[in-house]
């Protein structure tokens, strides 16, 4: 990108260093754990089902029924360490987080489905901890004075807080399920 930006002369000045750096850089370490799964024609269905406010029918290879097959409504879409369709079973508003690397034979049907008018994904993200979604608790960690700098620079939720204590300790504090 930077070269193609760059003219003539700054450019032949700037090419060793952005080889250097291009050597000297790379992205995120990996960690363990599923690889996001990106499969653009399944998440480009998805869009298309959510922009048209239509359900979709799959397979899906997770959760306690593997292998059977759902009618949901899609609420959206979630990307992180694993990939994921936010969305309620049929007959139901509550919605539920299922991971695109377990979801197979995706169809976008023609039933009106949308989310409820007053769902806002990013507040249900940030409800959750992690992906995990229950009863909201208000939970409050108290780190000791050892691990105090680590926890300052550690985020344990989008919501927390961070209070010094006298003694040396963190206290975090925040709300999720």
């Amino acid at each position: 990108k930077v070269r193609g930006a760059t003219r003539g002369a700054a450019l032949r000045r700037m090419a060793p260093d952005i080889e250097a750096m291009a050597r000297a850089e790379t992205h995120i370490a990996v960690h363990a754990g599923p690889r996001p799964y990106e499969d653009e024609t399944m998440i480009g269905a998805l869009r298309q089902a959510l922009m048209a406010m239509r359900q979709v029918r799959f397979v899906y290879l997770g959760g306690t029924r593997p292998g059977e097959r759902r009618d949901v409504t899609p609420y959206g879409l979630m990307f992180g360490r694993a990939n994921y369709l936010v969305a309620a079973p049929e007959g139901s508003s509550e919605p539920r987080n299922l991971r695109l690397d377990r979801i197979a034979e995706l169809q976008v049907l023609d039933t009106p489905g949308a989310p409820p008018p007053d769902f806002e994904l990013d507040a249900y993200a940030h409800r959750s901890f992690g992906i995990y979604q229950d009863a909201v608790q208000d939970v409050v960690l108290r780190i000791s004075p050892a691990g105090a700098a680590d926890a300052l620079v550690w985020r344990f939720h989008p919501t927390q807080s961070v209070e010094r204590q006298t003694d040396g300790s963190v206290i975090v504090r925040f709300s999720a399920s």
